[in-house]
């Protein structure tokens, strides 16, 4: 129905909100949506949030009805509701209606699959935990989630960052898939910088207590010159710019400058178009998690290049390139 608003949905989990969320919902609205996990699994749900402008759900509400349970109806913001419902199917139907209202958000739920007990919804934070260590398993669907995260990869999220959205950011999970998280708590810093990340731009931040890591699957190395994993020869690239200053001296952005542990110049382009590329021979079967891009960093010549959006190609030695694309839309990953 129109009153639906974010939803993604997958396999195994997904995240579903009411139209406008976190915003207000829509006056005399309805939102009808099937949810299901394969056959022979049980559905799990995790209300994140509900504030539906009615204290005795005569006129607003959501439900749950399974194949033999009706959950709710469920209103209000003060009035208790179940954190977690535990379905005994493995499908059902959320149902969540409004009447003439003020204000209220609505509702905003994830689910997963009896296999993902440890679920959380997209609005959990670091600091709801005290552990140091822990794990736990994030819905399809928090990318576009309202609420900020600060920091980086690199050095770590403050710990009033949104878990899986931070997950996200870091390449931990795909948005389309989501997935099993493991989080390690650690002493704060002063400053955590922000940067932009598969899609998701994270803000600077100010000192904290804590902040938290996410706990590698041993599949964060670098590919870098330095370890020998590649050699300048296997980068090459369509064109590269270059330039002569008033002393004389050359100026080269050739590809073998495009890593990021390389000082200096970087690569870039002779020309500004759509068509230029940057090719590498991994020269054997890898496995990649991430790609990091940054500016050239450099004011010399007063220039200062950086990739705004770049899409993936990829083959063996015997194929075709084939374009890296999204995992539910099968469209090219921009």
């Amino acid at each position: 129905g129109e009153g639906c608003g974010h939803m993604v949905m997958y396999q195994d989990s997904g995240t579903l909100a009411s139209k406008n969320y976190p915003g207000t919902y829509p006056n005399y609205t309805l939102c009808e949506k099937k949810i299901q996990v394969p056959p022979g699994k049980r559905l799990i749900l995790k209300i994140g949030d509900l504030d539906i402008e009615s204290q005795k759900c005569e006129s607003s509400y959501l439900t749950i009805q399974s194949s033999s349970t009706l959950h709710g109806p469920y209103c209000g913001n003060v009035m208790p509701f179940p954190k977690e419902i535990i379905l005994d199917s493995n499908e059902a139907t959320i149902h969540f209606e409004s009447g003439s209202h003020v204000s209220g958000r609505g509702f905003l739920l994830s689910y997963a699959s009896s296999d993902h007990p440890d679920l959380i919804t997209c609005l959990e934070r670091a600091n709801h935990y005290t552990k140091a260590e822990y794990s736990r398993y994030c819905p399809a669907g928090c990318r576009d989630i309202a609420g900020d995260i600060s920091g980086n990869i690199g050095e770590g999220y403050r710990d009033t960052s949104l878990l899986c959205k931070s997950a996200i950011h870091a390449g931990v999970i795909a948005d389309e898939l989501g997935g099993q998280i493991s989080v390690t708590q650690q002493k704060g810093i002063s400053r955590y910088e922000g940067v932009v990340a598969n899609g998701i731009p994270s803000q600077d931040g100010s000192l904290s207590d804590k902040r938290f890591i996410f706990t590698s699957n041993g599949c964060n190395k670098s590919l870098s010159l330095e370890e020998g994993f590649l050699s300048k020869s296997q980068v090459t690239a369509s064109s590269y710019w270059e330039e002569t200053n008033e002393f004389g001296q050359l100026f080269q952005w050739s590809p073998d400058k495009a890593w990021l542990q390389v000082p200096g110049l970087a690569w870039a382009s002779n020309h500004s178009s759509n068509r230029e590329w940057l090719e590498i021979d991994l020269g054997e079967k890898r496995r990649i998690t991430g790609i990091k891009t940054t500016g050239s960093g450099s004011t010399m010549l007063n220039f200062n290049f950086y990739v705004k959006t770049f899409t993936m190609n990829y083959k063996n030695n015997n194929s075709k390139w084939r374009t890296y694309k999204g995992i539910l839309s099968n469209e090219e990953k921009v």
